[in-house]
């Protein structure tokens, strides 16, 4: 389809094949004529602009007048570039839903820990106050939050929160779980046999026990239903995908002894809000 001709532009910084994947899989969802281009200029003729990741959302600012819709971003960078969007669908998972994955795989009395790189940042993920001494009153369950920054490294922060917590759940914060520092937050965890619930898939293989996670096909969906939101005139909010899988790394639950539910039946689970 000619770019020209599209009601909606799916826009990438730079080519990309995920983001072709991505646009294809919109495109057969959707009852909306889409294209995907890389040049600002050819988004002239279209109603609606939806920009993949945040480089792409970046390469925007001031260029466009169109209402865009940032896909593949998280809420972190949403907040950074909220003025000059409409919506966003975030690519991470919502702490309270990885609480939940934990508390479902090992029951609701155990106390969680998070890892947090300041304190500050925990309004970030939770809108429940913390404590002075990092524990949270909510619905949550027993919860203790540690920052790193309170401490005079990574390891002692990690201590401290690792030795009355039964499982570490990680944030999505890329430079706290980062690849110079995930192997040693995984080799302090399993040393006091404490599990990590990563902050996202690609934590699965580094030897996460699990996540929820959302794949392309999960995106798309939920994409596909805001353009239908938004073109009517109903924006919706900027918000986390409701459609996930939950991801095991079977080779950590037998290291752990543990017997893992069925993990379609338990998404479908973590996905329904009624007790």
């Amino acid at each position: 389809m000619p770019a020209w001709a599209a009601e909606v532009m799916v826009f990438s910084h730079r080519p990309m094949r995920s983001v072709e994947s991505f646009t294809q899989q919109l495109q057969q969802l959707s009852k909306h004529d889409i294209a995907q281009t890389t040049q600002v200029d050819a988004l002239a003729g279209a109603k609606l602009v939806v920009a993949v990741g945040a480089p792409s959302v970046a390469a925007l600012a001031g260029k466009v007048s169109q209402p865009v819709l940032a896909v593949y971003i998280t809420r972190q960078h949403y907040l950074q570039y909220q003025a000059q969007l409409r919506s966003a669908l975030f690519i991470e998972p919502p702490l309270a839903r990885q609480l939940a994955l934990a508390r479902a795989l090992l029951g609701p009395e155990q106390q969680l820990g998070v890892l947090l790189e300041a304190r500050e940042q925990w309004s970030e993920f939770s809108a429940q106050p913390l404590r002075a001494d990092g524990t949270v009153d909510s619905l949550l369950g027993p919860l203790r939050v540690v920052a790193v920054s309170d401490y005079d490294s990574l390891n002692h922060a990690l201590v401290a929160l690792l030795k009355d917590s039964h499982a570490l759940v990680g944030v999505y914060d890329p430079e706290l779980y980062s690849a110079a520092n995930i192997k040693n937050i995984l080799i302090t965890a399993y040393r006091q046999n404490v599990p990590l619930f990563g902050p996202s898939n690609a934590y699965i293989k580094a030897g996460a026990l699990a996540t929820t996670h959302s794949d392309m096909a999960q995106m798309a969906q939920r994409t596909a239903e805001m353009l239908d939101l938004a073109i009517a005139g109903n924006w919706p909010a900027a918000g986390y995908n409701p459609y996930f899988h939950v991801r095991y790394n079977e080779q950590v639950a037998r290291s752990l002894n543990m017997v893992l539910p069925d993990a379609q039946a338990l998404a479908a689970e973590l996905a329904d809000p009624s007790p």
